[in-house]
């Protein structure tokens, strides 16, 4: 009985086993309206429904770099990217609505798998061993992405901190 009630006491995230009070949780996400990072935000949001602790959604905006090079074009990427930002955020805001947990949304530039471990070493550097950071991403959606590589492999092989990938309800 007495082991029972160690394994209830903590919870395995990402290999590593937290206890449930001792440290604030702060969550990295990922999220760009997709199934996948809807999946990843719900994990994300469990993961806080009953810890101290931030949800930081990142929104990792990806433009080519031929279409950076295009500068008569940058306003109006920079417009359209801003629109889906707000859009976004929105969706964070509703599904959160009612929720406690506090919560935080940027858009950050570049790679996802760079800027998700970009963030999640920002929130460390803030707070250092007085927090746990663990970054939350969606499975990969298409069959060719276990071959070519996804942001959860990329996250993964950053190796800095647990992260968690929730799987979509089907792989296609």
């Amino acid at each position: 009985m007495s082991t029972f009630t160690a394994e209830v006491d903590r919870e395995v995230v990402g290999g590593e086993a937290l206890p449930p009070a001792a440290k604030p949780l702060m969550v990295v996400v990922g999220y760009d309206g997709t199934e996948s990072s809807r999946h990843a935000l719900d994990g994300a949001i469990d993961l806080l429904e009953r810890r101290t602790g931030e949800l930081h959604v990142v929104y990792v905006a990806h433009v080519p770099a031929s279409v950076r090079l295009a500068s008569e074009a940058i306003p109006d990427i920079q417009a359209t990217l801003d629109e889906l930002t707000n859009k976004l955020a929105g969706q964070v805001q509703a599904r959160l609505a009612g929720s406690d947990i506090e919560w935080r949304f940027e858009r950050r530039d570049g790679a996802v798998d760079v800027e998700l471990t970009a963030a999640a070493d920002n929130l460390h550097a803030r707070y250092g061993d007085d927090a746990r950071v663990v970054i939350v991403v969606g499975g990969p959606e298409q069959w060719f992405h276990h071959l070519a590589g996804s942001v959860p492999t990329g996250v993964i092989r950053h190796d800095r901190f647990p992260v968690i990938v929730v799987p979509t309800s089907q792989t296609s």
